[in-house]
């Protein structure tokens, strides 16, 4: 987003910026490369974080389509792929990162964070309706942070431990890390093993 309206809440968009992405997707096209584009990926305008405290604020929804709607227009015939948010639950955790929302973390109320997501989703919602009106065959979707388990073996106790694991990966869990991550998980079960692959790095239980 901050390549196109810097400060999240611009009249007009950064021509150069709009710009440079047509050069990466002709490039991509000249090799035979299919395009997925995240549209909000942890970089909401530091000026949308100090002047609206993020996500919580409504007024954001507006401004996110006025986002989607000016790459959509401007890539329509360049990108079929997209995807609204990056990991749309994590402002629950990372809620600044996440969510560009400046009230410390211990200051956030439930309200406050179940606010921004909700917020999140109808601009969402609203992003998708924008991009099959400005070209039908654009494919839209989301992303979750969750993170995939598989037993060691079949045995039932294995099979539990996963069924254990993932309810408490829905609920309140993140792992982030650098690179790939191979965990053995002995609070849940000795031979339950968690491969994943993250871009970024933070942990929290």
């Amino acid at each position: 987003m901050v390549s196109y309206f810097p400060n999240g809440d611009d009249a007009e968009p950064n021509e150069a910026g709009l710009a440079f992405y047509d050069k990466v997707f002709d490039e991509l096209a000249k090799y035979g490369i299919e395009p997925l584009v995240t549209l909000s990926h942890y970089e909401t305008a530091l000026n949308l974080a100090r002047e609206y405290n993020g996500w919580t604020n409504r007024k954001l929804i507006g401004f996110y389509e006025n986002y989607v709607r000016t790459v959509f227009t401007r890539y329509k015939d360049k990108v079929k792929y997209w995807l609204t948010f990056n990991e749309v639950n994590s402002v629950l955790h990372a809620p600044f990162m996440s969510g560009g929302i400046a009230t410390p973390m211990e200051e956030l109320s439930k309200q406050d964070l179940y606010q921004a997501v909700h917020h999140e989703l109808v601009a969402s919602a609203s992003a998708t309706k924008i991009g099959h009106d400005i070209n039908p065959d654009f494919k839209i979707g989301c992303m979750v942070l969750a993170m995939p388990a598989y037993g060691m073996t079949s045995n039932p106790l294995d099979q539990l431990a996963v069924h254990e694991f993932e309810n408490q990966n829905y609920l309140s869990r993140i792992f982030m890390h650098v690179g790939n991550i191979r965990l053995t998980l002995k609070d849940i079960s000795k031979s339950i093993v968690l491969e994943y692959n993250l871009p970024l790095a933070m942990m929290k239980s």
